[in-house]
């Protein structure tokens, strides 16, 4: 009898700036869906991203999986005649049909192990061993919370502590590291150093370039 009331007292809120999320079509939905439950291949028109906005291409998806990331819903699959694990966000899905083709499944498809080795982190490269100094309440927050299950943290000069840890080499660490700020400055590896400033450096400019107009 006490229970009844937990679903009332209990929320899931996200981290990062809350997002509404987007519009779909929900009759391309459904169809998406309904090939993934019956191992059917699904024909779609997708409104690629490209630097200039969207391009609308045609494919023929096998249906692996789906995933909720933040706001957005991803269908994980692959694409006729290609054996690469793809990504395809599902309000981007124009119109969708079923065709009668059964869906081709990789051998050693694992939609956990998928994640779990960082599919949605979006990898631009491979392991690294990240280096960086933090400041105190950083410190503190990553002991809580590690990067990885090799994460050491010892005292450093000035008050900083230094964090080793091994992570994957990915945007999703470069937007991490970016929205720390002044409090996370990047020792190793070099090149994900000199990523960082230039994004850093890019990013100063735009206020730069703004105040002189």
């Amino acid at each position: 009898r006490g229970l009844r009331h937990w679903l009332d007292a209990v929320r899931v809120v996200p981290r990062e700036l809350p997002m509404l999320p987007p519009s779909m079509n929900a009759a391309a939905v459904r169809v998406v869906y309904q090939c993934l439950l019956e191992g059917r291949q699904v024909a779609m028109s997708y409104a690629r991203r490209t630097a200039d906005g969207t391009e609308e291409m045609r494919y023929h998806v096998s249906p692996l999986g789906l995933v909720v990331r933040g706001a957005v819903t991803y269908l994980v699959g692959t694409v006729t005649p290609y054996k690469d694990v793809r990504q395809f966000a599902l309000h981007r899905v124009r119109d969708a049909g079923m065709t009668d083709a059964q869906a081709v499944r990789p051998r050693d498809f694992d939609l956990d192990r998928y994640i779990a080795q960082g599919g949605f982190q979006y990898p631009v490269g491979g392991a690294v061993q990240l280096v960086i100094a933090v400041s105190g309440w950083v410190a503190t927050h990553l002991a809580e919370t590690p990067l990885g299950t090799d994460q050491t943290i010892v005292a450093g000069e000035g008050g900083e502590q230094i964090v080793r840890v091994t992570v994957t080499d990915s945007q999703q660490l470069l937007w991490w590291l970016s929205s720390m700020g002044e409090d996370v400055r990047v020792l190793a590896p070099a090149a994900l150093r000199e990523r960082l400033k230039r994004r850093l450096r890019a990013a100063l400019g735009q206020y730069e370039d703004g105040a002189k107009r």
